[in-house]
C-alpha cells in the first residue's frame, strides 16, 4: 500500500549557466529512459508526480530551451503513462555531448521566418491569433489578452483588498 501527504512533487531542478553541457540521465528499474538536456538549456527538471485520487503515479523530464534571443521552447524529453509501486528510479547527472532530442511543447516569445513572424504569449505560451489578440513587446516580453486580464483582475483585488 503506498501512503503519502499531500505534498509538492519530487523535483530536480538544475539551473544551467556554465559551459559545459549538463544532462539528466533517467532510468526505471535500471533501464535507461532518456539523457535529457541541451546546449542551449537554461532550466532542466524531473518530476514524478502522485495524484492520490485516481491513484495516478507519472514521470516527467522537461525544461526550458532558448531558441534564440526572441523564443523560448518549453521541452520534453520523456513522460510516462505510469509508475508502478516498487519501481526504482535513478536520476543521474553527467557531462554529455549527445543528449537525446527534445520535443517542443511550447513556445514563448517571437518565432522569426523568413517572411513573417509567429508570436507567442510569454506567460501561457499561446499562438496570436486575430481572434486572441496579443500585445507585442520587446524581446520575449509578449502578452495575450487573456493573460492581461488575468493580471488586471490580480492587480485590481490587490489593491481593493
Amino acid at each position: 500500500m503506498l501512503r503519502t501527504k499531500r505534498a509538492a512533487p519530487l523535483t530536480l531542478v538544475v539551473m544551467h549557466l556554465g559551459n559545459e553541457m549538463i544532462c539528466f540521465e533517467i532510468y526505471r528499474n535500471g533501464n535507461l529512459i532518456c539523457r535529457a538536456g541541451d546546449k542551449n538549456i537554461y532550466n532542466l527538471h524531473t518530476q514524478l508526480h502522485y495524484v492520490k485520487e485516481v491513484n495516478w503515479l507519472k514521470l516527467k523530464t522537461s525544461g526550458m530551451v532558448v531558441e534564440s534571443e526572441e523564443l523560448d521552447n518549453m521541452a520534453k524529453w520523456h513522460e510516462t503513462e505510469s509508475i508502478d509501486p516498487g519501481d526504482e528510479i535513478t536520476i543521474k547527472v553527467v557531462d554529455s555531448d549527445e543528449p537525446d532530442a527534445y520535443e517542443a511543447i511550447k513556445h514563448y516569445g517571437t518565432l522569426k521566418l523568413d517572411n513573417e513572424n509567429k508570436y507567442f504569449c510569454s506567460f501561457c505560451g499561446r499562438e496570436a491569433s486575430t481572434e486572441l489578440g496579443m500585445y507585442i513587446g520587446f524581446s520575449k516580453a509578449n502578452i495575450c489578452h487573456e493573460c492581461l486580464s488575468k493580471a488586471s483582475e490580480a492587480v485590481n483585488k490587490n489593491n481593493n483588498a
